[in-house]
């Protein structure tokens, strides 16, 4: 059970069902979505690692990830449900983009 503070607009079933917090609102990445997202900072060490929490119909828009070694971004998914895009396909969910690696 989570044990962090909840914060306002997140339900609080789901809030505590998750094992890291759901943070703060995400205000500054707010251009890279349309509706809420709240970040969680949850490691700087080695690699930096985050939880973001996304409010159901909340639309992550296009933008890249750079890296100098070992690729951008790893997303672990650990609830709701998600589609993918890559450019210039249909978007896809998550079980139907697997498939496509």
């Amino acid at each position: 059970m989570n044990a962090y503070p909840i914060p306002v607009g997140v339900p609080t079933a789901y809030a505590q069902s998750l094992m890291f917090p759901v943070g703060e609102p995400n205000s500054a990445y707010a251009q890279y979505f349309t509706g809420r997202s709240w970040l969680a900072s949850i490691s700087n060490e080695q690699v930096s690692m985050a939880n973001v929490t996304f409010e159901p119909g909340c639309i992550n828009h296009w933008h890249i990830h750079h890296a100098t070694r070992g690729g951008g971004q790893m997303l672990i998914c650990v609830g709701g449900r998600g589609y993918a895009q890559t450019e210039g396909l249909e978007p896809v969910d998550e079980a139907e983009y697997a498939k496509l690696k």
